[in-house]
């Protein structure tokens, strides 16, 4: 946590980490990072060989109604060299996570964020389940749509044995409706980076993800290293 720091915080994290011991965490640690910047000190305190993940809250809209992240998670975003696992507003925690939904798109980024799934998957005894998204256009569906699923499967360590094709003119949704309704799922996505207008950290499909997903979701940064 990042804050003035003293007592008040240190209590904080103290009843916090119990917390998280009560839930089921084997092992927990807690510090203050003190003042300063908040984005900042979050993101020098990540040191990939030691953190695997880094966990924020986001906020939901804005008071003008736009759509918002909240000024520290859209900077560690930006800059985190781990990936980052955003909980919205309307994700309700539960017991145990038992499958990682990646979306991809044929991009790099998407790919890594594969990787990144399968190994978090190894480490929790977690299902991975893979989902394309592509143009809903007038024409029948066929068998090659999966080739690019089933190919970058089986060059996976550990392929998955689900992957899923949906079609539809709007990734970002088709996205939420795949994943609805179930509550032991968190999406993965990879980022791309700003926008030509620099106001999005994300690209506009994850953005639109993670600001109305009930799924906690995992933003894999192009900062992200290893």
């Amino acid at each position: 946590a990042a804050g003035p720091g003293g007592a008040g915080i240190d209590a904080h994290l103290f009843a916090r980490s119990r917390e998280a011991e009560r839930a089921g965490a084997p092992e927990t640690s807690w510090r203050g990072l003190g003042a300063g910047d908040a984005a900042d000190l979050v993101c020098e305190s990540l040191l990939p060989d030691d953190v695997a993940l880094v966990c924020l809250a986001t906020r939901s809209r804005g008071a003008v109604g736009e759509l918002l992240l909240g000024s520290v998670a859209d900077a560690v975003v930006r800059r985190s060299p781990v990936p980052v696992l955003l909980v919205g507003p309307d994700v309700e925690p539960i017991e145990r996570y038992r499958r990682l939904v990646v979306a991809l798109d044929g991009s790099e980024l998407a790919e890594r964020a594969g990787a990144v799934a399968v190994e978090l998957a190894d480490r929790t005894a977690t299902d991975v389940a893979l989902l394309e998204v592509i143009a809903d256009e007038p024409v029948p569906a066929d068998v090659a749509e999966t080739a690019y699923l089933a190919r970058y499967a089986a060059g996976l360590p550990d392929p998955p044995g689900r992957y899923d094709v949906v079609r539809s003119d709007r990734p970002g949704q088709a996205i939420l409706d795949a994943t609805a309704g179930a509550d032991d799922v968190v999406v993965v996505m990879g980022t791309h980076g700003r926008t030509a207008l620099r106001r999005l950290v994300m690209g506009s499909v994850a953005h639109h993800v993670v600001q109305r997903a009930t799924a906690p979701v995992l933003v894999v940064p192009p900062t992200t290293t290893g």
